[in-house]
């Protein structure tokens, strides 16, 4: 898995034809949030006193099979909602994995249905708060692809 510059997309515009189960394994990347300059003002003044570095999470699925990869990630988009995104063929970061969660049996449009139907896509998301609906996000699309993966 190497990082790459593939192009990041709304999973509500994919399509995925795919739909051989096979053995996947999932894994939490992490890497510094990129706050927008306003966002950074405001942390700035209201709740980063402390300096806190803040990580944005992915999910990253690698199909073993086959070597496929899908990266799925939630932002704020420009409405300021919660809006979920699929890469294919990369990880955000680099090689090495920040945790492995586990291993289980889907398929690549599985992955890609439940994160289209995940129940946060398109709320309201103040921008302070908008990180840990992204972690908030990132846990419940784990229990949604599999109840018996979660984070120690």
């Amino acid at each position: 898995m190497a990082a790459g510059n593939e192009k990041k997309n709304r999973v509500q515009d994919c399509e995925e034809l795919d739909d051989i189960v096979g053995e996947c394994e999932i894994v939490l990347y992490t890497k510094p949030a990129d706050f927008s300059p306003i966002s950074k003002i405001l942390l700035a003044i209201t709740r980063n006193k402390d300096n806190i570095h803040f990580q944005q999470w992915y999910l990253v699925a690698r199909f073993l099979c086959n070597d496929r990869v899908f990266t799925f990630e939630a932002v704020e988009n420009e409405a300021g909602r919660i809006e979920a995104l699929r890469t294919t063929g990369s990880v955000p970061v680099g090689p090495k994995p920040k945790l492995v969660v586990g291993r289980i049996h889907t398929s690549p449009q599985k992955l890609l249905t439940l994160a289209q139907e995940h129940p946060y896509n398109g709320t309201a998301a103040p921008i302070l708060a908008t990180l840990k609906k992204c972690q908030d996000w990132f846990n419940e699309y784990l229990r949604m692809v599999s109840p018996t993966l979660c984070l120690p």
